[in-house]
């Protein structure tokens, strides 16, 4: 992607999404009419030109774009009507970019490429009784069991979590501990 020029990105981003595009906009995030299936069509359709996770490595959907070409294709993409992918947003810019850092490949080969196409929605679960969304204080443990995690404790409420079919939680590393 790198030898694209600015031209040529907007040229072709703007190609594939006129074909794609749906028929009304969106004013407020999240406002629409929760049609998960549009915007899992949408990013289907969309996931093999890579431009919705365009600094992902094209093996998982995305393009190994430079932070300035993701720049512009934000701009881009801002200046077309899509369908609501506000259900998809926890997978999109908080599972899929940590895996990316921390995950290890089985990981990566388990989770990107579901998250990029909308096959997998993940929720965000982090506020508690006690820390509400204060991650020093966080008390909900998980304890390897086998080669499971068993999760202990309790989440007051989750981002997203109506769409998810999985979950991104924080949790204590250590009874007492304020590390998370």
């Amino acid at each position: 992607m790198s030898d694209l020029t600015e031209d040529q990105i907007r040229s072709a981003l703007e190609s594939i999404l006129e074909r794609r595009t749906a028929d009304t906009r969106l004013t407020t995030m999240g406002a629409g009419s929760d049609d998960l299936e549009a915007g899992r069509r949408y990013l289907a359709d969309t996931v093999a030109d890579g431009w919705h996770v365009p600094t992902w490595p094209t093996e998982y959907g995305g393009r190994n774009a430079s932070d300035s070409q993701n720049a512009l294709i934000g701009r881009i993409l801002r200046e077309f009507i899509v369908p609501d992918l506000y259900p998809f947003a926890i997978g999109l810019g908080m599972v899929g970019p940590a895996l990316l850092a921390h995950g290890n490949s089985s990981q990566q080969e388990e989770w990107l490429k579901a998250i990029a196409s909308g096959t997998s929605i993940w929720c965000q679960m982090f506020s508690e009784p006690e820390a509400g969304s204060d991650l020093a204080n966080v008390a909900l443990q998980a304890k390897l069991d086998g080669d499971e995690w068993v999760v202990e404790g309790q989440k007051t409420w989750t981002s997203r979590a109506m769409w998810a079919d999985l979950g991104y939680l924080s949790r204590s590393n250590r009874p007492g501990s304020a590390e998370t």
